[in-house]
């Protein structure tokens, strides 16, 4: 994505709201480089389609496999035999050396960036550099030699950017339980609340599951409308024990074959995260000092989903989503509701850069 950003000035999915983004990262297919931008070589095209590709299976294995298909495309980026393959316009005779320098700091960005990741490079040794040097490791595999060695005058060494950190989804898993009041429940998926599902059910069921970038300590916790709110990542047994780092925490954490029943009262129910890039204490010693609120829930529309993502407040329905100012409606409304909850959450770390975000739906009497 952030190739695909440099050389386009373009987002691959859009850039909001979230919740678009989400559906778009996992339904769409971006339009190839080349057709956006007529100057970018098909090879490095289809190089980052297959790198946004939904199937982990069909990307690269593994960044020297990048590497190398960068360096193909570096080594012929300029040739008349690559320029015969752009799209858009007949092929230039020469490129300017604007060009020629745009796309040479694009590659060297890229490859350092992933000789970074792919070696595991974690610190800088020197202050000073008097060149770049990107060399692999000993290896058996000729092809790997490919890898080029860049050199450039002296610079100092940069600090490495540390990512802001980020909740990129919240995922609620909706089930119909299609057998209320047994143990075992059989239970119908409904897919994703808030994207294929709505109305929800006394008795229903979920999974949920978070993504954080980059990988951080965190707490989910759950407010019921009858009043209780309990920490259900880390689980409930052990939320005596401070979290581990993640970036995907998720319930249930320890037995995949667990659900979260929805069975605690009809109303307003909200699932929230807050997540740390430094470490927590554990979520009983944590609550000792914020005691959890009683949310006032009230009457909210049915067959809504109210998501709140620490900037912005999104309803979610059937026919589409409305994003307004973040804490919009009246407090006993489901949106109140839900900001109120997440910003409790930030209130159970110190870390002023911790980032917290809720989601809410109502659920209703069974029929």
């Amino acid at each position: 994505m952030v190739l695909y950003r440099l050389v386009t000035r373009k987002y691959p999915f859009g850039n909001e709201p979230l919740m678009k983004v989400l559906k778009a990262i996992a339904t769409d297919t971006p339009k190839p480089l080349h057709e956006v931008n007529p100057e970018v070589p098909v090879r490095l095209s289809k190089l980052v389609a297959k790198l946004l590709e939904k199937n982990p299976d069909d990307r690269p294995n593994d960044a020297r496999e990048v590497i190398r298909e960068l360096n193909r495309v570096w080594d012929e980026g300029y040739s008349s035999e690559s320029t015969a393959t752009f799209v858009g316009k007949p092929a230039p005779a020469r490129r300017s050396r604007a060009k020629l320098i745009s796309c040479s700091v694009t590659m060297t960005l890229a490859l350092c960036l992933l000789v970074g990741v792919g070696l595991g490079i974690s610190e800088l040794r020197q202050t000073k550099a008097t060149a770049v040097a990107i060399s692999p490791k000993t290896t058996t595999n000729q092809n790997d030699a490919s890898i080029p060695i860049i050199r450039d005058a002296p610079v100092e060494a940069a600090t490495p950017d540390v990512p802001t950190l980020a909740v990129k989804f919240i995922s609620l898993q909706h089930y119909a339980n299609k057998t209320p009041g047994k143990d075992v429940p059989e239970v119908e998926p409904r897919g994703i609340l808030g994207k294929d599902s709505f109305e929800v059910r006394l008795g229903d069921v979920l999974k949920v599951e978070i993504e954080l970038y980059p990988p951080a300590y965190c707490y989910i916790v759950a407010f019921r409308p009858d009043g209780v709110v309990e920490c259900i990542y880390p689980e409930p047994a052990e939320s005596h024990k401070p979290p581990e780092m993640t970036d995907r925490p998720r319930y249930p954490s320890k037995s995949r074959g667990n659900y979260y029943g929805l069975t605690d009262g009809t109303g307003l129910w909200v699932f929230g995260v807050v997540a740390s890039s430094k470490p927590l204490q554990s979520y009983q010693r944590a609550i000792t000092r914020n005691k959890p609120p009683k949310l006032a829930g009230g009457i909210s529309p049915a067959n809504t989903v109210f998501w709140d993502d620490g900037k912005w407040v999104e309803t979610l329905t059937k026919a589409g989503t409305d994003r307004g100012t973040r804490g919009a409606g009246a407090k006993v409304q489901g949106p109140g509701a839900v900001t109120e909850a997440a910003d409790w959450l930030k209130k159970l770390t110190a870390d002023q850069d911790a980032v917290s975000a809720a989601i809410g739906f109502m659920v209703q009497p069974r029929n």
